[in-house]
């Protein structure tokens, strides 16, 4: 299994996880967040958005513009939007050749200004372990909100 072949296998794996978490979220709790410090749900599910839509640079072109917000009307609308996206990227991961996966640098830029100049391997990488770090904050968010926890990795107690 080669490198492409490895990042995609995980980034398909996670889609269903994530997808659950977001479906899972009461839409009239979004707002919820357990601190003044901490995001919001509906903050969460934006960032974790915005990440997969930032995949579509990463993987074609050789530098993108952080993006930070995202439109969508409700979080299962949200839902939606990452199930298009993230099926379109594995698309564009299958299209890919090894050399411009593991060799080939890519900038991440914010205000137009190269916050990071690394191999696109690596960035994949960052953004998606990101996705799974956040979906795991949210996740701890589902019972106050009163919602059950879906199955990401396997059975829950809700489950």
């Amino acid at each position: 299994m080669d490198s492409i072949q490895f990042f995609t296998q995980a980034f398909a794996s996670e889609l269903n996880g994530t997808l659950n978490l977001f479906r899972a979220i009461p839409e009239d709790k979004a707002d919820y967040k357990p601190h003044l410090k901490s995001r919001s749900a509906r903050e969460i599910v934006e960032h974790i958005l915005a990440h997969v839509v930032d995949f579509e640079n990463i993987l074609n072109r050789s530098s993108c513009e952080e993006t930070f917000n995202v439109e969508f009307s409700t979080v299962h609308d949200a839902a939606d939007q990452l199930e298009k996206l993230w099926n379109d990227r594995l698309v564009d991961l299958n299209n890919l050749s090894d050399e411009n996966f593991d060799n080939s640098k890519f900038d991440l830029l914010i205000n137009g200004n190269a916050v990071m100049s690394l191999p696109r391997i690596n960035v994949l990488w960052a953004f998606l372990l990101d996705i799974i770090h956040h979906r795991g904050q949210l996740s701890t968010y589902i019972r106050p909100m009163g919602g059950s926890n879906p199955m990401i990795y396997g059975p829950t107690a809700d489950s």
